[in-house]
């Protein structure tokens, strides 16, 4: 039986040193909740403002990290049927977003119904960067686990779908994956059919196992 209440999610911190210097990692309860007025205002005030940030500090130097074009505040703001907009705080800083799409079928059983992933990802400060320090880890794997709940309670019994957005996704996905002993996903497809066909026509299509998604959510399983 799975209820929301027996789920906790977390991340983890990445730069944090007890009074000798020595490194910890603490575990940070996140509270993902649907967007709202204050996400919306982070999402457009101060995610943009470090996004800008990078963006000029490698303007010379090259090398622009892919996520510097990501522009979560104007996304959201598209209406689309059956989209579901989520987001993870710790306190009262957001520390990644969610985006998930109903309506879509399993690429691997016709006849099932899955939720797709059609945004996640961490927030800029838990990214290295030449200019700040990660603060925090494994936000994109809480949020991922927490699409698998909303898919079970929304009777797609876990199901997932979802395109990598670039090559660190893809290596992203895969090494989850291969976390998880090869069950969270299917073999990877390509030529899978996507909300915006003009940018995932060519990327690998992943997609949860039944039995994989929900031992990976049971991981966030708290007594």
């Amino acid at each position: 039986m799975i209820n929301a209440q027996d789920f906790k999610f977390v991340a983890f911190t990445s730069n944090c040193r007890d009074q000798d210097g020595v490194f910890l990692q603490k575990s940070v309860l996140l509270s993902i909740r649907e967007l709202d007025e204050a996400a919306d205002l982070w999402l457009k005030d101060v995610w943009d403002k470090m996004r800008q940030s990078i963006s000029n500090y490698h303007k010379t130097r090259g090398g622009t990290p892919g996520w510097v074009s990501w522009k979560p505040h104007e996304w959201s703001k598209a209406k689309i049927p059956g989209r579901q907009k989520f987001v993870a705080w710790s306190g009262d800083v957001v520390a990644g977003f969610l985006f998930l799409r109903t309506e879509f079928y399993s690429e691997f059983d016709k006849s099932k119904q899955i939720l797709y992933v059609e945004n996640i990802a961490t927030a800029p400060g838990n990214k290295r960067t030449n200019l700040w320090c990660r603060q925090l880890t494994h936000v994109g794997r809480a949020l991922l686990a927490f699409a698998v709940l909303k898919s079970v309670e929304h009777g797609t019994s876990g199901l997932l779908g979802l395109h990598a957005a670039d090559h660190e996704a893809y290596c992203w996905y895969t090494s989850l994956n291969q976390n998880q002993g090869g069950r969270l996903f299917h073999p990877e497809k390509t030529g899978v059919a996507a909300p915006q066909p003009h940018l995932a026509e060519h990327r690998p299509y992943f997609e949860t196992t039944e039995s994989g998604c929900i031992e990976f959510l049971e991981g966030y399983r708290h007594e």
